[in-house]
């Protein structure tokens, strides 16, 4: 209270002294000379000569003045002004005290020049405890710490409506490329400019002072990018796995903000950002194979359980003289409250994204492609498959696949790849399940083996009974895997790819509602 006091009554002097020095003695106020010479303030008022046809000229100094506004000049006191300076920055002292001794000598700062001074912060630090929030070896530089007091402001609703319009109107000149983050975590590096951005943003946006323009703009604010091979064998289908970025953090969470790929096979997929940019598969509940958890405080529904999907997007290829693969990108916001993953839904941007890709003449100069029967039938002897049957929450059965692996395999260590986009589970030679998807054996550092996509679900569809699944009887159901070195490109860590074919019996199990 006394800190409130003294800085009011400091300032209003401060503000009576400046009109003191900058207009007590102006000309004709409180009896003074009406025209006066701007050199050495003699009374011009009644002097000789006339404007239109010569200048006045003082008869004390001999200063000529050309017009009247010019022998009107209010004459100022450098004591006065001064004074009035030291008053107005001894309030702003005492005003800045108490914030100085809680958050330390870097809320003397003015918040209009922490937040300008954003630009000067790196854009990427290799070694954060290093080079930028050294804190723990105690050498956290002034610059940081003073971006570190701005965000606690930010974070304690110290921050006017003014400073956070500053801070959007910066925040525009990074886009989508500078504020769309990746968390890796901070072994492989921190972004502490987009990092401030982001506090401060959605600062704002939660105490409604940045304004519905700006709060939409960044809720909207989406990176893409695809991850690929760089070189495809001619012929080939290329395929690449989209990294969706968001600059808001809540739709790392909420299927709300959706990025549309048109697949040239499958048509449109439909995808929603995380915070590590692996996007959410979250198209068509028909062919999800998954089961929906009801809304929650508001919320809508979203996938309880993510099924297989490797994430990856066929491109549509140019010219073989052209070395780019296009993509269709269209981006949506879900408008709707209830479960449905549908309309209504608004467009917020449309593009075509193009990947360079090369291409090479054989598949050969990418991955070794494996044929050998003994190889194929060791990996056969090493997994098992699982199937999973369930109602979801539309009354609709389920039916799903997984591959384990029960014994490690006797064959060199290397990475193979082996799966299509057609596998199929039989009984017998009348209808059956269809799927798609690949699988790899990749060795571990402590000697073992490890099944990529061993814990993810395969989604089939098809005919089959209730009854054929319950009872396997003298024709157990059997999952057909013919390995299409194609499809097995999809992995962009492959190095040995399976040509050839095997079959596994599936096991059954009905599982309780609870449980999903």
């Amino acid at each position: 209270m006394i800190w409130t006091i003294a800085y009011w009554v400091l300032l209003v002097l401060g503000v009576l002294v400046g009109l003191r020095a900058l207009l007590w003695d102006r000309a004709g106020f409180c009896g003074r000379a009406k025209l006066r010479c701007r050199k050495c303030w003699y009374d011009l008022t009644a002097a000789p000569g006339d404007l239109r046809e010569e200048p006045i000229v003082c008869p004390e100094c001999g200063k000529k003045h050309a017009s009247r506004r010019a022998m009107r000049k209010t004459r100022r006191s450098r004591r006065w002004v001064a004074a009035a300076m030291v008053l107005v920055f001894a309030s702003y002292s005492v005003r800045m005290t108490p914030k100085i001794k809680k958050y330390g000598r870097w809320a003397a700062v003015p918040n209009w020049v922490l937040i300008a001074s954003i630009h000067q912060i790196p854009e990427f630090v290799q070694n954060p405890d290093i080079e930028w929030e050294a804190i723990s070896y105690g050498r956290s530089s002034s610059f940081q710490r003073a971006h570190g007091v701005l965000q606690w402001k930010a974070r304690v609703g110290d921050l006017s409506w003014f400073d956070y319009q500053l801070v959007a109107w910066l925040a525009r000149t990074e886009g989508e490329e500078g504020l769309c983050i990746k968390n890796d975590g901070r072994a492989n590096g921190v972004q502490p400019r987009a990092t401030a951005y982001l506090v401060l943003m959605e600062s704002g946006i939660r105490r409604g002072k940045l304004g519905e323009f700006h709060s939409r703009w960044y809720r909207q604010l989406v990176s893409v990018k695809v991850i690929t091979r760089p070189a495809w064998p001619e012929g080939y289908r290329v395929f690449g796995r989209p990294q969706i970025l968001s600059a808001f953090g809540k739709y790392a969470k909420d299927p709300h903000l959706r990025v549309r790929f048109f697949d040239p096979t499958h048509g449109t997929s439909i995808f929603s950002p995380t915070s590590n940019g692996l996007p959410w598969k979250i198209e068509d509940l028909d062919f999800s194979g998954l089961q929906f958890q009801p809304p929650r405080f508001g919320r809508p529904s979203k996938l309880a359980n993510i099924a297989w999907s490797d994430g990856m997007i066929e491109l549509k290829p140019r010219d073989p003289s052209d070395n780019y693969a296009d993509l269709q990108v269209t981006v949506t916001e879900y408008m709707g409250e209830g479960r449905e993953l549908g309309e209504p839904e608004t467009v917020i941007d449309r593009y075509q994204l193009s990947v360079p890709v090369a291409r090479v003449r054989d598949i050969d100069q990418l991955v070794t492609v494996v044929s050998s029967q003994d190889i194929i039938d060791e990996i056969q002897r090493c997994v098992r498959a699982e199937g999973y049957w369930w109602y979801d929450l539309h009354g609709q059965r389920r039916i799903v696949l997984s591959m384990k692996l029960k014994d490690d395999p006797r064959i060199q260590r290397r990475r193979y790849t082996f799966g299509n986009d057609t596998i199929t589970a039989r009984r017998n030679s009348n209808g059956g399940l269809y799927g798609g998807a690949w699988w790899a054996l990749e060795p571990t550092a402590d000697g073992g083996w490890h099944l990529v996509h061993g814990w993810k679900l395969v989604s089939m569809y098809g005919g089959a009974t209730e009854q054929s699944l319950l009872t396997s009887g003298d024709q157990p159901w059997r999952l057909l895997v013919s390995s299409n070195p194609e499809f097995c490109l999809r992995d962009l860590e492959a190095t040995h790819v399976l040509d050839g074919g095997f079959s596994l019996q599936i096991s059954w199990t009905m599982m309780p509602e609870d449980e999903w």
